[in-house]
């Protein structure tokens, strides 16, 4: 029996070096789109690409959502093994993002 990713999560940090992307391919095999941004006021990067993923996730026809959290410890917390997660954070937060991830056996990778 093959498990289908029920989700791709992107997790926006608060300094990205540049607005995370999500590509057609970042999609496939998803039903839904999540993106969990870390912090508020959103930044021009984080609000760039929350906006981004949700024109994405309109035109292929998938369900979108956005999450607000005041940590990443919290934001890992909405993840599932079964989901894909791409990081747009810088290097620092991305190996924040990762420590957290691995005793909960979740991967992940720097978006585009």
């Amino acid at each position: 029996m093959t498990t289908a990713i029920q989700r791709t999560v992107l997790v926006l940090g608060r300094r990205p070096t540049e607005p995370a992307m999500l590509f057609p391919d970042d999609v496939d095999g998803s039903m839904s789109i999540v993106v969990i941004a870390v912090g508020w006021p959103l930044t021009e990067a984080q609000q760039q690409a929350v906006e981004a993923a949700r024109t994405l996730a309109q035109e292929a026809r998938l369900v979108f959502e956005a999450i607000l959290v005041g940590s990443f410890a919290e934001g890992v917390e909405e993840i599932s093994r079964r989901d894909r997660v791409l990081l747009g954070a810088d290097r620092r937060e991305a190996r924040r993002v990762e420590r957290l991830l691995q005793p909960r056996m979740i991967s992940a990778r720097v978006a585009r």
